[in-house]
This record gives structure tokens, sequence and C-alpha cells, in this order.
């Protein structure tokens, strides 16, 4: 750890256009780092040429010498690049790891137009570890779970997440920094990085996710340390990495920091805190490392910032310029947690800029800053509240939901109880807090720049004023999702 430096924005993003062939390059970033999985290397180069997707067919199919049937076109509900990879290699696609390599690398040259080689130099697809592919998703266990069924929502920005029960991970939205895809779109579509996850947080600059055997993995553009595996250059475009932590992962969020809740309650922080931004303060975590807590954890927020104790208390660390510490001083912050002034404290839940504890009682109590009302005070009268304040008109409540423009909490029968004063997020003035769809019953809650999207209890996801009113209100098909172009 290295204590109060400047910390400026380290992007690793690949060079967009760059040709797949680049892969095999001694001077790639595979090449340098052979832990990569030799199959993300495969859909990797796969994805980037989908254009022409038939003509690699005929290509991998030849090179294999497998003699695999061909076929016209995917399965229904079938990736792409999972269907090709199937064709090329004669076998089912959970058994491709170490010892069918040259499998991979027949597909990989087909691919690339290069001669065939083995593409696992050292370990093979699906093995973890820093800095390793972390599993891709053709070798995920679940896969004999429902598919298409959506177990996980989240939601940062533009951008929307799902997760559904084979582990994969579909996204619709503004994806700035890469943790679904390289561009912006309006439909469902298979993250390109696919690390078999149970459930997803989105953050800035990064995603992570709760993977299928209790690890935490990192994908998309690294900036601030941010993906945890030192000073490596952090995954590929379309792969991930999986971090170095010493116990199974129960809880994880994304931000600045990430942190990992381990099952002993331990908490571990990666990526660079912002202690007091304005005057530079920051503290870097390269690679996670244990932050004392005052007691076990029992849960965290999205945002990495606050969490629960066994002893239901909540606390929160860094920065305070949004009033997350519940300090007065904006310019203040802190490494060491600081306790938030709510007793009996269930459950946090963090947007960007506040953040809300739910009660045993089922009382919600937020603070921070009152952006859109979403602490649920008066907007635009009261611009901040570092000191909690219960949230008035909503009955006891199970879950809460903290967002961008608002929040959400959740009753004994699912119903959504929201409060926002922007009309946009929930379709309609809420504040005071209105119930948000009636007719629905919700599970999870994920709140935008100014829109919200929630999981049914039927796995039904709902999206209100998603890309500003063109889906105002409506179910989003995640069963066609294609992948990400």
């Amino acid at each position: 750890m290295v204590a109060a430096a400047s910390s400026p924005p380290r992007s690793s993003a690949p060079a967009v256009g760059a040709k797949a062939t680049e892969v095999l390059r001694p001077s790639s970033r595979a090449a340098k780092h052979p832990r990569s999985s030799g199959l993300s290397q495969v859909t990797h180069c796969l994805a980037r040429e989908l254009p022409s997707r038939k003509q690699m067919m005929a290509r991998s199919v030849r090179a294999s010498r497998w003699g695999a049937k061909v076929q016209g076109s995917p399965p229904p509900g079938t990736s792409v690049v999972r269907w090709l990879t199937h064709l090329s290699s004669g076998l089912p696609i959970q058994w491709i790891a170490k010892p069918h390599c040259a499998v991979l690398g027949a597909i990989l040259a087909a691919c690339t137009g290069s001669q065939p080689s083995s593409v696992c130099p050292g370990d093979c697809a699906g093995q973890a570890g820093a800095g390793g592919g972390g599993g891709a998703a053709s070798d995920c266990p679940l896969r004999n779970n429902n598919e298409m069924e959506v177990v996980d929502i989240s939601v940062v920005g533009g951008l929307v997440a799902v997760v559904t029960a084979s582990g994969d991970v579909l996204c619709w939205g503004d994806d700035q920094t890469q943790q679904c895809g390289k561009s912006y779109f309006l439909t469902p579509a298979r993250s390109a990085a696919q690390p078999c996850v149970r459930r997803v947080e989105l953050g800035f600059p990064m995603a992570v996710g709760l993977r299928w055997d209790d690890t935490a993995a990192m994908w998309g553009i690294e900036r601030h340390h941010a993906a945890g595996d030192g000073e490596a250059p952090g995954p590929e475009f379309g792969a991930s990495i999986t971090l170095d932590l010493p116990g199974r992962v129960r809880d994880v969020a994304s931000g600045l920091p990430n942190v990992a809740l381990l099952e002993d309650g331990s908490l571990y922080v990666w990526g660079d805190v912002p202690i007091s931004p304005a005057n530079g303060e920051w503290v870097q975590f390269p690679s996670p490392e244990p932050l004392p807590t005052p007691a076990p954890v029992r849960q965290v927020g999205e945002g990495g910032r606050c969490f629960s104790t066994t002893t239901s208390e909540a606390f929160c660390f860094g920065s305070n310029s949004l009033g997350i510490l519940g300090m007065d001083d904006p310019d203040a912050g802190s490494l060491a947690p600081v306790k938030i002034g709510v007793a009996d404290v269930k459950k946090v839940s963090e947007g960007p800029y506040h953040a809300c504890a739910l009660r045993v009682n089922g009382e919600v109590w937020c603070w921070g800053t009152n952006y859109f009302g979403a602490i649920g005070l008066a907007y635009p009268e009261v611009k901040w509240s570092p000191q909690p304040q219960q949230v008035q008109g909503i009955p006891p409540a199970v879950e809460v939901f903290a967002g961008e423009t608002g929040s959400c909490a959740l009753d004994a029968q699912g119903r959504a109880w929201c409060w926002s004063a922007d009309p946009g997020t929930f379709g309609v003035e809420a504040l005071p807090p209105v119930i948000w769809r009636n007719d629905l019953r919700f599970r999870k809650i994920g709140l935008g720049s100014v829109f919200a999207c929630g999981l049914v209890e039927d796995g039904r996801v709902w999206c209100e004023g998603f890309e500003q009113g063109l889906c105002a209100g409506c179910f989003m098909t995640v069963s066609t999702a294609e992948d990400e172009p």
C-alpha cells in the first residue's frame, strides 16, 4: 500500500480496430501473460471477425480435422462464438480445457490465418488466479441451468447489466469503459467478457463479478489500479481476470475502491481510494489488501465505500466530498471506517452521490448529496444532508436500493416504493415516495441516470425511461440477446 499519493487515470484499453492476428504476436499482451485463457483468445478473435463468420466456420472446420458436422446457423439461443467453437472442435463446450489446447490452437489458427500451435504455453483455459483467464464462459458449470432466467441486475450511469442463470452477463446502454462491449446498444447483448458469474456489480471504471466458484473477477478498462493485478496492464478487451484473495468470496462491490467480502467477514480492498480529492490525497491499493474493520462485515454497498457489520452498525470510508461519511466538512476523508449515525442496521445501499440504510425495524434512512431528491428531502431546496434522515411516507421495508437520481425500498409484498424529483426516473414525479408499477413485484432494482430497471419476481426485467423515453415502460427481451458487436 502506498499512502497519500496522486493517482492519475491509467487506461489499458486495446486499440480499437486492431487486427485479430495481433493475438499471436510476441509483443501482444497475451504473449506477455501466458496464463491468459486460451479459450478467451479464441473467442476474442472470433468476436472481432463476426462480420465474416460464415467464412470462419468453413476455415475452422477444415483446420480442426475433427470432421465436425457443419450446420447452417447456430441453434436458437446459442452464442455465435460458442457455436463456432463447438463446430471447430467437435467437443462439448465444457470439455475444452487443458487436454484440448491443440484444438483451440487449430481454431485460432483458422481464425487468424496463421500456423496452428498450442494456445496454452503455461496454464490453460479456466485456470484462476491473478492475471489468469478466470474461466471463460464455455467452461462455466452453470450451463446446466435455465440459461435465460435473470438472477441479478446492476446499473451504473447509462449502462445496465443482468446475469442469467447460465452465468452470462447481458448488457444494454452506454458503455463508456468497456464493461460490456465497445458500443452503445439499445437492446440486450452478451458482454464481451464472460467470466461465469452468479452476480455482477457495474462500477467506475470496471465491473466486478462473483463467480460460480466463489472467487471475484474483474473486467473492463483499468484505471486507478482497479483490476487489482498490481502494476500489470489489466485484462484484455473481452477477457476477465480473477483476483488473488485468501478465501471464498461472499459479496463484491465495484467503484473506487473495489471490495470483496470474504466468508469470514473480512473485507479486502483494491484500487485507488480517494481520501480528499480537493487536496490530491489518495491511497493506492494496486493489489487486494485487508481493510481493518470494527467488527466482522455482514454486507457491502454497491459502490464499495459503505458496509454493515454483524453488530448491526453502518460504516463508510474514503472521501466525504458528497457527505457519504456523515461529516459536515466536504474536504474531509478517512481510510479508517467512520461509523454512521443509524442504529440496528440490516443493510446499506449506495448510489454515486448518497447512501441509504435499512434498519431491522424496516425504517429507511438516507444521507449524502440530495441529487434529484434521492435521499427523500425536498429538491432543490435541500442540497445535501451528511446526517442520516428517515425517509417518510413508506411502509416497513425489507430491501433498499440507492441510485443516481433516486432510491427505492421494497415492502414485504415486493412492491417498490420509490422517490425522485425527476419524473423521467420512474415515469412520474415521486417526491414524496410513490409506488412504482403497482402491478409488478420486484426482487432488485437498479437506478441509473434518469431511468430505472427492476428485476421482477418472475424473472423478467422492466425498465422505465431507458434511452430518454425510447423505452418508457417496457420489458427488456433478454432471450434474443446476441454477441456484442
